[in-house]
């Protein structure tokens, strides 16, 4: 059971990966300067162009931060980027987790044994 929670965590993985790398197919990298916070969120001037990012921490004005941005303007820190690597140990991390769930469950509330045992 746990090989195939592993197996589904690879492959969600790899969707997630996928889904990033289409959602922002056509982002030229740049780097962008931070202007300052407003209601918005945190807004920068990348290529001359007012850019919004949405970030854990407002670095202060005047920060270099490199970014990428869509056609459509939408921008995010090339740090936030889905590497292959993250991508697969958030898909397995997550369908392992919900595998021993689902059989910690069966184990104690319906009193059969995990699958596999």
């Amino acid at each position: 059971m746990l090989l195939l929670g592993v197996l589904a965590g690879v492959v969600l993985g790899a969707v997630l990966h996928w889904a990033d790398q289409r959602s922002w197919a056509g982002a030229e990298t740049t780097t962008a300067v931070v202007t300052g916070l407003q209601s918005n969120g945190i807004h920068a001037t990348a290529d001359g162009k007012d850019v919004v990012l949405h970030l854990e921490k407002v670095p202060k004005a005047g920060t270099q931060i490199r970014v990428e941005v869509r056609p459509d303007g939408r921008a995010r820190p090339t740090s936030y980027r889905q590497t292959w690597g993250g991508a697969l140990g958030r898909g397995v991390a997550l369908a392992v987790g919900l595998t021993v769930l689902v059989q910690v469950y069966r184990f104690f509330v319906t009193g059969k044994t995990p699958v596999g045992s």
